[in-house]
């Protein structure tokens, strides 16, 4: 770390060497599997050689990196929405309608649709729960990667993961993912 924030570019390839797969895969799982997430990646790294110097304890440079990474993350949602609201795509080109005829394996759909059901939380409540359920983060650890306390973080998780097990009930698709205790499997 001390090499980082003294400006030694070493220090900063060691470390995207070692973390830029978790950070690529936060994202495309937070972001979906559709898209390029590599600009992000790189800005997330961007973020971090910018802000290096206010870590202060280098044993936090993972929980660090993946802060940046949720923001970012929170930040490109937003961006999405309102894209989506003005119906812009990101190329400017309309896309093509999917044939109808033509039949998915259940796995591809299954995601799209939970993707998609993803699409109408808040940024903040889609990186919650993507923390939490995909990532695998502990309740800690989601707090501290959204800026928020443990209190609030669990009623968060706890109202998106409610409004998701739900909304996935009653999809034709997702509701055999859904179990009855514990939510999504």
């Amino acid at each position: 770390m001390k090499a980082l924030q003294s400006g030694q570019q070493e220090a900063l390839l060691a470390i995207w060497d070692r973390h830029a797969t978790l950070v690529r895969g936060l994202l495309r799982r937070s972001l979906g599997p559709w898209g390029d997430v590599e600009d992000l990646v790189q800005e997330v790294f961007l973020a971090f050689h910018r802000s290096a110097h206010d870590l202060r304890d280098p044993a936090m440079l993972r929980a660090y990196l993946v802060g940046i990474t949720t923001r970012k993350a929170i930040s490109e949602l937003r961006r999405r929405r309102v894209r989506s609201f003005l119906r812009i795509t990101e190329d400017g080109v309309l896309p093509e309608a999917e044939d109808p005829g033509v039949v998915e394996d259940d796995g591809p759909e299954a995601l799209r649709r939970l993707y998609q059901l993803l699409e109408g939380c808040s940024a903040a409540d889609r990186m919650a729960f993507v923390l939490r359920h995909v990532e695998g983060l502990q309740l800690e650890e989601v707090a501290r990667a959204l800026g928020v306390s443990v209190a609030t973080a669990k009623r968060q998780l706890g109202r998106v993961h409610a409004r998701v097990v739900a909304l996935a009930r009653r999809d034709p698709v997702l509701s055999g993912y859904v179990t009855t205790e514990e939510g999504i499997s």
